[in-house]
C-alpha cells in the first residue's frame, strides 16, 4: 500500500509540471493573436472541463480508474502538441479543447482512486495524503513555472516539449498503482444506465460552490489576466516572468500544505473567511495600484487564498459512504462548476480588459466576488455554519 501511495505522490507531482502555463498567454500574444481571442482560447479550456465533467464516470464502466487518468494525461500532452503545431487561432482552439478534456478526465478521478487505495488503511491517511500531495502539486507548478519561463526565453516551444515529457512520466506513475476491481452498481453491470444519480446536502453544495468560485476567481486572473498585467503593463522580462508568477505557487504551496492543520486549530469557518478575505484584498491591490511592489504582494495573497481551497474543501466534504463512481461524480460536478465560472470570467474579462483595461477589470471582479459570497452564505450559511462549528469543536 505504501508503494502505491508513493506512486500517487509522484503522479500528482509530475501531472502538475505545467511548464507552459505561465507563458501560455505570452505565447499566444507573441504569435500575433489578439487579446480578446486569447481570452476565448483560455476560456475554452474551462468550457471543456464543464462539458465533459461526467465523461470519466462513463469511462469507468469500461476502464479502471487509473486507465481513465492515464488517458487524460495522454490527451493533455496531445493538446500541447496541437497548440504549437501552427500559430493560428484554430490550432490553439483545438489544442485547448483537447487539453481541457484531458484535465477533466484526470481531475477528481485521481482523488477517487486515492480514496480507494486508502480504503483499507487507518482513518485519516486519506486526508493526510490528499492534503500533502496537493501541496506538492503547487511546489511542482512553482518549479515548472520558473523553468518553463527560462525555456520559453530561449525557444518558444521548449516549455511545451517539457510539458509533454511530464505527461508521459505521469502516465507511467499512475499506471504503476495497483488498483483493486471496484464493485459496480447493478445498473452498470447490466448495461443500464449511466451516471450515478445523487443529490447533495446543503453542506456539500456550500463547499462545492466555495471551491468553484474561489478557484475560478484566483486561477482565471492567474492564467488570463496577470500575465497581461506583468508582461505588457509592468514589462517584466521573460527571464523573470516565471519567478514573478511563481510567487503565486509558493504561497499556494504553503497554504495547501497547512490549511487542514490550520482549520483543525482555528476552525473551518475562520480559515474559509480568511481565504476569501485574502482573495478580495489581492484584487483590490491589483485594481488600485499599477506598481510592481503592489503586484508582488497581491499575487502572493492570491496564491495563499487559492492554495487552501482544495484541501479545505475535500476535508469537509462527506464522501465516506460513496462508491468510486459516486465520489467521482461529486468531484466532477465540482470541477464542472469551476469550469463554468472560469470560462465565464475569462470571456467577460477578455471583453472588459480589451475595452477598459486591467485595473477596471480587477475592481469589477472584486465587487462580483463579494456579491456572490453574500448569496452563497445567505443560501447555505445556516446549515453549513453548524457543520463548521461542529468541525472545530471536534478538533479541539
Amino acid at each position: 500500500m505504501q508503494r502505491d501511495l508513493g506512486f500517487f505522490y509522484l503522479y500528482r507531482i509530475t501531472s502538475r509540471l505545467y511548464f507552459h502555463l505561465p507563458v501560455l498567454f505570452v505565447y499566444f500574444f507573441m504569435v500575433g493573436i489578439p487579446v480578446w481571442q486569447i481570452e476565448i482560447l483560455l476560456a475554452v479550456y474551462g468550457v471543456m472541463i464543464s462539458l465533459t465533467s461526467q465523461v470519466s464516470v462513463t469511462l469507468m464502466r469500461f476502464m479502471k480508474q487509473k486507465q481513465v487518468i492515464a488517458f487524460g494525461e495522454l490527451l493533455k500532452g496531445l493538446g500541447l502538441l496541437i497548440i504549437i503545431w501552427d500559430t493560428n487561432f484554430w490550432f490553439g482552439l483545438a489544442g485547448q479543447i483537447v487539453t481541457g478534456v484531458g484535465y477533466s478526465l484526470a481531475a477528481g478521478t485521481d482523488s477517487a482512486l486515492l480514496r480507494q487505495v486508502c480504503s483499507k488503511m487507518e482513518q485519516g491517511i486519506y486526508q493526510k495524503v490528499e492534503s500533502g500531495s496537493a501541496s506538492y502539486m503547487f511546489l511542482a507548478a512553482l518549479g515548472a513555472g520558473i523553468v518553463g519561463s527560462v525555456l520559453f526565453g530561449y525557444e518558444q516551444h521548449w516549455a511545451f516539449y517539457a510539458g509533454m515529457a511530464a505527461n508521459v512520466v505521469a502516465i507511467g506513475m499512475i499506471l504503476a498503482i495497483r488498483e483493486e476491481a471496484a464493485v459496480q452498481p447493478a445498473a452498470a453491470s447490466t448495461g443500464a444506465s449511466a451516471l450515478p444519480k445523487q443529490s447533495f446536502t446543503s453542506t456539500q453544495k456550500f463547499w462545492m460552490s466555495y471551491y468553484s468560485l474561489s478557484r475560478a476567481f484566483a486561477l482565471a486572473p492567474f492564467v488570463g489576466f496577470l500575465p497581461f498585467f506583468f508582461f505588457t503593463t509592468l514589462q517584466v522580462s521573460l527571464y523573470w516572468f516565471g519567478v514573478v508568477l511563481s510567487l503565486f505557487s509558493v504561497a499556494a504551496f504553503i497554504s495547501a500544505r497547512y490549511m487542514v492543520r490550520w482549520s483543525e486549530r482555528y476552525g473551518s469557518r475562520t480559515m474559509t473567511m480568511t481565504a476569501m478575505g485574502l482573495l478580495f484584498v489581492s484584487m483590490l491591490l491589483f485594481g488600485f495600484f499599477d506598481q510592481l511592489w503592489a503586484g508582488l504582494i497581491a499575487i502572493t495573497l492570491m496564491g495563499l487564498s487559492s492554495g487552501g481551497v482544495r484541501p479545505l474543501t475535500i476535508s469537509n466534504l462527506n464522501r465516506t459512504e460513496m462508491t468510486p463512481s459516486q465520489r467521482t461524480a461529486l468531484l466532477s460536478s465540482m470541477e464542472r462548476q469551476y469550469g463554468v465560472w472560469n470560462a465565464s470570467l475569462l470571456l467577460a474579462g477578455g471583453y472588459v480588459i480589451y475595452q477598459f483595461g486591467f485595473q477596471p477589470l480587477t475592481l469589477a471582479m472584486a465587487g462580483l466576488y463579494v456579491m456572490l459570497l453574500l448569496i452563497l452564505f445567505l443560501t447555505f450559511g445556516k446549515s453549513t455554519g453548524n457543520t463548521l462549528e461542529g468541525n472545530r469543536e471536534a478538533s479541539m
